[in-house]
């Protein structure tokens, strides 16, 4: 008996210790994800895994040529650290909903930049559902 607790309590951890996150921890290794596949180049496939209210405000196509010249505006990737990550159920031209908004200090071949990346909880599941490009400041 006590064999089978131990194999439920296996199984299950990762699940009971993942509900523990807090939304912040959740959304950061989300958008590390998304950012992962620009970085690489996979444009197509970062839309295909952003929001639903990200994909109905451009197409497929229109995302990938507007982060392809963005990227070759900027250079390479070099590296990026989270400067901070703000919880909200309310944002500016958004529904309500559950929102991680994180900016990163990021630095590309052509200099330093700040990136805002907005995960938005979505049927369980964290998704971005915004990305944003600016010079740092």
């Amino acid at each position: 008996m006590s064999r089978i607790l131990l194999v439920l309590a296996l199984v299950f951890a990762p699940v009971l210790s993942s509900s523990q996150e807090k939304p912040e921890e959740i959304a950061q290794q989300a958008a590390a994800g998304w950012l992962a596949l620009i970085d690489s180049g996979k444009y197509g496939e970062s839309w295909k895994e952003a929001a639903e209210i990200f994909k109905t405000r451009i197409t497929q196509e229109q995302w990938e040529a507007r982060v392809k010249q963005g990227r070759d505006q900027v250079g390479a990737f070099k590296e990026r650290r989270v400067r901070s990550a703000t919880y909200s159920e309310k944002l500016p031209n958004a529904p309500a909903g559950r929102y991680v908004v994180i900016e990163y200090d990021a630095v590309y071949e052509r200099g330093k930049f700040t990136e805002t990346v907005v995960p938005a909880e979505e049927g369980g599941r964290w998704r971005v559902s915004g990305y944003f490009i600016k010079p740092a400041q």
